[in-house]
């Protein structure tokens, strides 16, 4: 992401967990304007298949939409790498996703 997301590692329980800290830079910046905020990525088993949970907080109050847009295009990468599907570019799921929470692309901070 050209560096404007940094964090650092604060549970790393393989293949189980996942977890670390999150802000956004600016570019240029060498502290963020933004609070930090935690990320998890828990695996589990789900019968025959695997969950994947994802938590994200706290996420500030207008960003919220932008947040789960760019998360929903991750999950929605890995989900098509995971089934073996060709993974289609990052900004085609973008497209889609912006309709899906009503982002202008264009203009995603309004």
């Amino acid at each position: 992401m050209g560096g404007h997301i940094r964090g650092v590692v604060t549970q790393w329980e393989p293949p189980q967990r996942l977890a670390y800290t999150w802000n956004v830079f600016n570019p240029g910046d060498t502290a963020s304007p933004y609070p930090e905020s935690y990320l998890t990525l828990t695996l589990a088993a789900a019968g025959n298949d695997v969950s994947l949970t994802l938590e994200h907080l706290p996420v500030l109050e207008r960003f919220v939409k932008l947040n789960a847009m760019g998360w929903h295009t991750y999950l929605d990468m890995v989900m098509a790498a995971a089934h073996g599907a060709t993974v289609q570019s990052r900004d085609s799921y973008m497209a889609k996703n912006a309709k899906h929470y009503g982002i202008d692309l264009a203009n995603p901070s309004a």
